[in-house]
């Protein structure tokens, strides 16, 4: 899965640098890099409360899961909220008795000072 992820990130710094981007394009690639920062910091065993400008509320992280991979499979920015945007993530997650599961979750991460990531509850 970790490998999934570099390909993606490879394509998407491929896209052409000279398109014009709006506000909400802007929003979405800054909330994209925060998830991606702190679920990096997830995979890396750092305890959430110490990323410097994101402030994260994930269960799972705070239960204690390894994060073992994931992957950012879509976003987008919610109508009428020009700073925050959901994301829909694949985890894989490992418990402490190193039993693995795969989920997929969402994520509302608001752009602000800190930029605050929580997870959404499933509906």
């Amino acid at each position: 899965m970790p490998r999934l992820f570099a390909v993606v990130l490879a394509l998407g710094l491929l896209t052409p640098a000279g398109c014009k981007q709006d506000a909400s394009d802007a929003a979405q690639r800054r909330a994209e890099a925060a998830l991606d920062r702190a679920l990096d910091a997830w995979v890396r065993g750092e305890p959430p409360d110490r990323l410097e400008g994101i402030r994260v509320d994930d269960p799972d992280w705070r239960a204690g899961q390894r994060l073992v991979g994931f992957l950012v499979s879509q976003s987008g920015v919610v109508d009428g909220a020009k700073d925050e945007v959901r994301c829909r993530v694949a985890l894989t997650l490992q418990n402490r008795s190193g039993r693995r599961v795969d989920r997929e979750v969402k994520y509302r991460v608001r752009i602000g000072e800190p930029v605050s990531i929580e997870r959404v509850p499933a509906s």
